[in-house]
């Protein structure tokens, strides 16, 4: 992740402080684990989300799957792909990170990935093109954007991205 400077919100000024009590915020920065205030800003706190790989490619983080995850993750991305078809966006926006953590998409056909996730999304947001003969499904909840987006050789899914902008 980006550097940054981390500043506890015990030493945020009175102002801050104040302004965070009025509009509501101060019992909810307790409660949701907010401890400074780039927390924020960051994308939320996800637990698999330390075992993925990223690349910081412009304003995007961009996830890729754990290539050899253990048994733990790789169980959590079968359920996640089980509840995946059936999941609003919201919930998707915390599923595929622990479909991309158990690495269940490798080695899938494209008829196969398409029965499980469902079909892809479109039209594209923001003039964003997917990979070619690709797949994309926008995960999109407090972000900008959430894609993920699913690359097939030979029929089979050879890489799998999750782009993320906050």
């Amino acid at each position: 992740m980006p550097t940054h400077r981390r500043i506890p919100l015990s030493k945020f000024s009175a102002f801050a402080a104040a302004a965070l009590f009025l509009i509501g915020l101060h019992s909810q920065t307790a409660s949701a684990g907010y401890r400074y205030v780039a927390d924020f800003f960051l994308p939320k706190p996800h637990p698999v989300r330390e075992f993925l790989h990223f690349v910081v490619d412009g304003p995007d983080l961009v996830y890729s799957p754990t290539r050899f995850p253990n048994a733990p993750l790789q169980h959590r991305g079968q359920s996640a792909l089980k509840n995946w078809k059936s999941a609003d966006r919201q919930t998707r926006n915390t599923l595929v990170y622990e479909i991309l953590a158990g690495n269940v998409l490798d080695g899938l056909s494209r008829a196969e990935a398409t029965r499980v996730l469902g079909k892809p999304d479109a039209p594209y947001p923001f003039g964003y093109q997917p990979p070619r003969d690709g797949l994309f499904y926008n995960c999109t909840d407090e972000e900008d954007w959430c894609l993920l987006n699913i690359e097939f050789f030979d029929d089979k899914v050879s890489d799998v991205q999750l782009r993320v902008n906050n």
